[in-house]
């Protein structure tokens, strides 16, 4: 028996496809109505039952089209802004510490919790899509929206504006910022998903003596070693930890590596106004003590991490802004 194709749409198409293109389709079917004038298309649309019902199966069918081109739109926006926001980054740092490709994690979750996976796409990605989607719709809807008001509906020209314009584009406005923040909550949980199935107790905190500092002043950078105990898994809202002494080291000593995107690195404090020996990007030292510090400096200004990592352990980061001199 050949398999049966479904006759219905499952909620995430609806949601991320077809809700979204559901305004760009209507707002198509008003330009027609403004730009067809022998024909009245919206008395026409509601002259009986069977002629509006054919007119709204239309635009969700269109909808569902356009939705799927604006969700490549969103996509394409999506790398363009929301990848280069900091919170972005921060957490991309974080990814590559527990695996390197982006695409390796396919195999962490279909191989391992592929339930998790699915609920975690399905939870919160088609709403992060649903709203990049529903924003670009409703910016294109406020193009075409104020002058059928007034032209077709025959609405005065400052409540067009108003409903047509002003209140779109606040909707999306606030799509926007909440697409932002569910593609952050998504990414967040996808590295939480991993941490769960690698089940990691132990961590990193990096802590800076500062994080603001001017060119070619440095900054001493701390690694401390923790781990959860029993009560802070438990009750994850306490987030207790114990905190690492020499006692809890192993004889061997732990191996953490610093590594910086910004110039240089260095095991021992700077002092020179010109330092005759630089640095290094990558600094891989040990401890017995459960704590280990680097100097980080830069003679260019920007935003630059370090990262502490270690084998068995969560890595850490912190961000360091350098400002020019005055």
């Amino acid at each position: 028996m050949a398999p049966a194709i479904p006759s219905q749409f499952n909620f995430e198409t609806l949601l991320s496809h077809t809700f979204p293109g559901f305004f760009l389709a209507l707002g198509v079917f008003m330009l027609l109505d403004l730009l067809i004038t022998q024909y009245d298309l919206t008395l026409w649309a509601c002259g009986t039952i069977g002629d509006f019902l054919m007119v709204i199966g239309f635009i969700i069918l269109v909808g569902t089209i356009l939705g799927i081109l604006i969700d490549g739109l969103q996509h394409t926006l999506e790398k363009g802004i929301f990848e280069k926001c900091q919170k972005f980054k921060d957490l991309e740092i974080e990814r590559k510490s527990l695996y390197p490709s982006s695409n390796i994690k396919h195999f962490y979750y279909f191989t391992r919790d592929k339930e998790a996976f699915t609920h975690l796409t399905d939870k919160y990605y088609c709403y992060a899509e649903f709203y990049g989607n529903i924003a670009i719709s409703l910016i294109a809807f406020s193009c075409i929206a104020p002058f059928y008001f007034r032209d077709i509906l025959h609405i005065c020209a400052w409540q067009s504006f108003i409903l047509g314009c002003v209140v779109p584009l606040v909707l999306a406005g606030f799509c926007i910022w909440s697409s932002y923040e569910t593609f952050l909550k998504y990414h967040r949980y996808r590295i939480d998903l991993i941490y769960g199935i690698l089940q990691y107790t132990k961590s990193i905190e990096v802590i800076p003596a500062k994080k603001d500092i001017t060119v070619n002043e440095s900054v001493v950078i701390t690694a401390q070693l923790k781990e959860w105990t029993l009560a802070g898994l438990e009750d994850l809202k306490m987030e207790k930890y114990k905190v690492w002494k020499a006692s809890d080291v192993p004889s061997t000593g732990v191996k953490i590596t610093f590594e910086t995107s910004g110039e240089y690195l260095s095991d021992k404090e700077i002092t020179e106004a010109v330092p005759t020996t630089k640095g290094e990007k990558i600094i891989q030292m040990e401890t017995k003590k459960g704590v280990l510090s680097v100097w980080f400096r830069s003679n260019e200004p920007g935003t630059f991490t370090v990262t502490a990592s270690s084998k068995d352990f969560i890595s850490g980061n912190v961000v360091v802004n350098v400002e020019k001199t005055e």
